[in-house]
């Protein structure tokens, strides 16, 4: 069983910050700069951050309403 962040699709960002060297003079020179593999990263580290916040968001309910009932004839009423 793995822990409870890597169970909600939460990114490992650790505290000591090791990456904070050499992120900022490869986000600053890109798309000119010879490495980016740190900014790779940090796009696709974003992508699943907001690909997790849509998951995690609750999804609008459509109501289906029986053909026929009287809020399905109502329903029909309005669209037209």
């Amino acid at each position: 069983m793995g822990s409870l962040a890597a169970e909600a699709h939460l990114p490992f960002v650790p505290r000591y910050r090791m990456f904070e060297s050499t992120s900022p003079p490869e986000l600053t020179v890109f798309p000119n700069g010879k490495h980016d593999d740190q900014v790779d990263s940090t796009a696709f580290m974003r992508r699943q951050a907001e690909a997790a916040e849509q998951h995690r968001k609750p999804q609008p309910f459509q109501t289906t309403w029986a053909i026929g009932s009287m809020e399905w004839l109502a329903e029909q009423k309005k669209s037209r």
